[in-house]
């Protein structure tokens, strides 16, 4: 498993890699750039099953690296590999230098399905309440909650529709529930 000082290491090299293939014409298509973004997302790989921590996000994997979807000129193109390569290398530089000024980040533990404590865990109160509830769910939960009531309604609406439910509420066991309001005579 890597470590944050192999980690920086690793990034502190793909930096010096980067720099050097920033300004290639053939862009994406350029072997070394095609090994560097492989290696690059390799070490990332590595770093988060780990359970490394990154103080700010790298986008990388969001950036398309001059292959563009529309129809755009060469130039355009090699500007947008251009500008994504200097805020790659941005992003790495800003990991290193937050290494050499605060040293390695605090590492969540992660169990064996790559997820951390924090995101499988969850510390169950005594006592469910819907404060505890409304804190701690998440919003899905909530979506299905609301969803549950609205379908319970629409399906209870849909069956006093039908006539197996009029003939239900028509039935001679309900007829006989009448209220007679006539006085007692007695003799």
């Amino acid at each position: 498993m890597i470590t944050y000082v192999q980690f920086i290491d690793e990034i502190r090299q793909l930096v010096e890699d980067a720099k050097a293939i920033k300004s290639v014409t053939d862009m994406h298509m350029h072997p070394q750039f095609r090994k560097w973004r492989s290696h690059l997302d390799g070490v990332m790989s590595h770093a988060k099953q780990a359970g490394i921590e990154f103080s700010a996000p790298i986008r990388v994997q969001a950036r398309r690296f001059g292959k563009l979807r529309d129809r755009h000129t060469q130039k355009e193109c090699h500007e947008n590999y251009c500008m994504e390569m200097a805020d790659t290398i941005n992003e790495l530089e800003h990991l290193i230098e937050s290494f050499d000024k605060y040293g390695e980040p605090l590492r969540k533990e992660v169990n064996h399905s790559g997820r951390s404590e924090s995101e499988t865990s969850l510390e169950w109160p005594n006592k469910i309440t819907l404060s505890w509830l409304f804190h701690n769910a998440p919003i899905s939960v909530w979506a299905w909650f609301i969803g549950l009531i609205f379908a319970s309604f629409v399906a209870g609406t849909q069956v006093a529709g039908t006539q197996l439910y009029k003939d239900i509420v028509s039935s001679p066991n309900h007829q006989n529930d009448k209220v007679i309001n006539e006085p007692n005579k007695s003799n």
